[in-house]
C-alpha cells in the first residue's frame, strides 16, 4: 500500500490500469470528473496520458503538467474538505519537429512551418526543464548556462551560419 504513487503510462493504456478497477475495459483511458478525479475510485487523481478528458483532442505533455498542477491543488483542497478545482486545458500552441528537413509550430487552425523553426522546440524544452528545476545556488546555475550554451551552439548558431539553413529560412510557410 502506498501514500502516493507517481506514475508515467505510454501510448496505449497500460494492464495496470484496467487491473486497479480505473477502467471498465483494458483499452479504455481512465475516465475522469473535471476535477481529474478517477470516475471509479474517487481517492485516486489521474493527469497526462493515462487520463481521459474529453476536452482534449491529443496527448501534450503541456497538458500535462497543467494537470498535474490542478491534481497537486486538488489532493490539498480534498484534505482540506474544501471543493475541488476544475481542469481547463490551455490553448497552447504544438511544436513539432522533423528533424532539420520541417518543424511546424500550430495553434488552433492555423500553422506555420519552416525548417528554421527547429531551434524553437528546444528552447521550449530548456524553459520547461528551468521551471521544473529553477537554479538553486552557483553549480544549478552553472549547469544552467551549460544547456542553454550548449543548446545555443549546438542548434541554432550552426542553423544560423549554414547557407542552406539561411536558404530553408525563406521556405517559410503560414498553412490553414
Amino acid at each position: 500500500m502506498a501514500d502516493a504513487i507517481i506514475w508515467t503510462g505510454g501510448a496505449v493504456p497500460a494492464p495496470l490500469l484496467r487491473r486497479s478497477g480505473l477502467t471498465r475495459k483494458a483499452a479504455d483511458w481512465v475516465a475522469v470528473s473535471g476535477s481529474l478525479q478517477s470516475k471509479f475510485v474517487d481517492s485516486i487523481f489521474v493527469a497526462g496520458d493515462a487520463a481521459d478528458v474529453p476536452e482534449l483532442k491529443s496527448k501534450q505533455a503541456y497538458h500535462a503538467i497543467d494537470m498535474g498542477e490542478v491534481v497537486a491543488a486538488n489532493i490539498k483542497l480534498l484534505l482540506a474538505g474544501e471543493d475541488l478545482k476544475t481542469f481547463r486545458p490551455a490553448s497552447k500552441p504544438k511544436i513539432i519537429s522533423f528533424g532539420d528537413i520541417q518543424t511546424y509550430v500550430v495553434l488552433g487552425n492555423f500553422a506555420v512551418a519552416s525548417p528554421f523553426l527547429a531551434g524553437l522546440k528546444e528552447a521550449v524544452f530548456q524553459a520547461v526543464m528551468t521551471k521544473f528545476d529553477p537554479p538553486r545556488g552557483i553549480s544549478s546555475v552553472v549547469d544552467l548556462y551549460g544547456r542553454t550554451s550548449e543548446s545555443l551552439f549546438n542548434l541554432t548558431l550552426p542553423a544560423l551560419m549554414s547557407m542552406l539553413s539561411l536558404r530553408q529560412l525563406a521556405n517559410f510557410r503560414l498553412l490553414t
